[in-house]
Formats: C-alpha cells, structure tokens, sequence
C-alpha cells in the first residue's frame, strides 16, 4: 500500500493498462468467435453448393423446361458472337475462276503502282501475292470463295507495309487452302476441306510468310496496324523475328572527334543509332470463323448465278 500511495502516477498508469488488456482481450476473443462461425457457415454453404451442382436433375417437367430455356439461351449468345467475329473478316465473292484472275491481276497491278509510287521495292522474282499457280490457270470452282477472301487478306497487309513506309518486301508466301485440290501435297497435310471441318472447328487459321525490312518506327507502325482492332480482317501473328541489319556497333572515338582514316577529312557528325533497318520475318495466320449454324449466307465457292458480271 505504501508503494502505490508513493507511486500513484505508476499505479494508475498500470490500472489503466490492466484494464485495457482486458478489454483487448474480450474483443479479441469476441472477434475470434465471430470469425470461427463466419468460417463455418462459409464452409457448410460451399459444401451444399458443391453437392448441388453435382446433383442429377430430377426428371420432371418443370427441370426439363429449365434446361431447355438455358440451352436456348447459350446458343443465342454464342450465335450472336459469330455473328459478331464474321465482321471481323473480308467475305468471299461468289465470281466465276475467270473473274478470280481478272480481280488477282487487277490487285497486282494496284499492289505494283503504289510499292512503286512510294518507293518500296518488292521481290526482284515474279510478285504476285502469293497466288503464282493463277496467273496462267483458273482455280478449281469450290476453292474461288476462299480464294477471293484470302486474296483481299494479302493485298491489305501488303497495302499497309507499303503505306508504313518500309523499305523492301523481301518475301511472300502463301500455304494453299485446302480448296485448292490441285496442290494436293500442301493442301492435304492440313484438314481434307473445309464442309468437313465446319462441323467441329469455329475458327480456321491461314498461315502468310511475310519477310520485309525497314526502318524500327516503320516495322512496328506496320505490325501494329495489321493487328490492331481496327483491322478489317483478324490476324495473329505467330511467330515474329527481328534481325537487325548491322549487328556490329559503331566503332569508338575520343570524345569531340569523328572517326576517320588518317590524312582524310573528318567524317561529318550524325546518329550513330537509329539509322539501321530492321528485317522482319513474320508468319501471320488469317482467321476465318465459322458463319452461325442459323446463317442464311451462301457458302463459300458456290457456283454464281447466270447474270454474274465481272
């Protein structure tokens, strides 16, 4: 008693402390009780939905409604999102072969003008977007469809490497469809056509070997475009390398000097970094989605009608 009369600021000090850990405790233990039946109810409500959607739905008429309204409902959403992809790719025309080859020289001609007027040179060898087998046949009639869409695919990429200012298409190669029956030995080591693989596939892939250089601003801006969401058709490119045309680096100098050979003028000052062009090498696949099963649209390489002009 003579210790807290002597120490009253420590005795209260402790009282209080006592008291507050004694508070802490109750709502600490509150809490922790609280938590214990939270947990438990959660668990108890998991296990009950677990056994729910594992149950078997009772055979009555009532439940089979239910499953049918949902069922409908699924296809509805997944039918309007088809509807949806198949804008997001160039439709194929119903043309004859011949009118195939007037449109495949016609686009030549338009690719070759505009590489030319924006000095972008394309294969030395014999360029014509990759359908090389066409200019001097027709194609089979069931593959004209396909054909038409992949050929408006080709030329707007190319259009775009043009536009973007590269420097040089250095390549094009296109694997054949499985339409085009005359290639048979690539055609065929892909699916057997495209009837048969409607029924279980959504969504075809295309692959285009493309090979061109340019400046790093002009490679990506054009890279980016093609596969941007404002792209008329959906490509994914799948494999993309880069290499750069000057692997080495520049050579060292004293700091305020240019480098040059001894008893000539010293070469005039610029960048160092940025000059050197990029050569890309890509393999872009063109998707094509598979039309609604309720679409009424025309299938691809059916015959035209009579009054079909060119």
């Amino acid at each position: 008693m003579n210790w807290i009369k002597t120490n009253k600021f420590l005795s209260g000090f402790f009282a209080v402390m006592l008291v507050g850990i004694g508070i802490l405790g109750y709502f600490l233990f509150s809490a922790s009780s609280a938590f214990d039946a939270a947990d438990e109810g959660y668990q108890e409500k998991a296990r009950e939905l677990n056994r729910l959607r594992h149950l078997t739905l009772y055979p009555n008429a009532k439940n089979l409604k239910a499953l049918e309204a949902q069922k409908t409902e699924a296809a509805g959403m997944v039918s309007e999102f088809q509807k949806q992809l198949a804008t997001r790719e160039f439709p194929a025309d119903e043309i004859t072969p011949q009118q195939f080859q007037d449109k495949l020289k016609d686009a030549v001609t338009k690719t070759v003008e505009k590489a030319e007027a924006a000095h972008v040179e394309l294969p030395k060898e014999k360029f014509y977007l990759g359908f090389d087998p066409y200019e001097i046949r027709p194609p089979e009639p069931e593959a004209v469809g396909p054909l038409s869409r992949q050929l408006k695919a080709i030329q707007w990429v190319i259009e775009k490497l043009i536009e973007a200012k590269t420097t040089k298409v250095t390549a094009l190669k296109r694997t054949p469809l499985p339409e085009e029956k005359s290639l048979a030995p690539a055609a065929n080591s892909r699916k057997q056509g495209r009837e048969e693989r409607s029924g279980g596939e959504l969504v075809s892939k295309f692959p285009v070997d493309l090979e061109f250089t340019g400046r790093q601003k002009s490679v990506a801006d054009a890279l980016n475009v093609i596969v941007g969401a404002s792209a008329p058709q959906f490509y994914i490119p799948r494999v993309v390398r880069f290499r750069n045309q000057n692997p080495k680096g520049p050579e060292r100098v004293a700091p305020g000097t240019t480098a040059s050979v001894p008893g000539q003028p010293a070469a005039p000052m610029g960048y160092i970094l940025g000059e050197e062009l990029v050569e890309a090498s890509v393999r872009l696949e063109i998707v094509e989605f598979a039309p609604p099963k309720d679409s009424a649209a025309p299938k691809e390489g059916a015959a035209p009608k009579p009054n079909a002009s060119k």
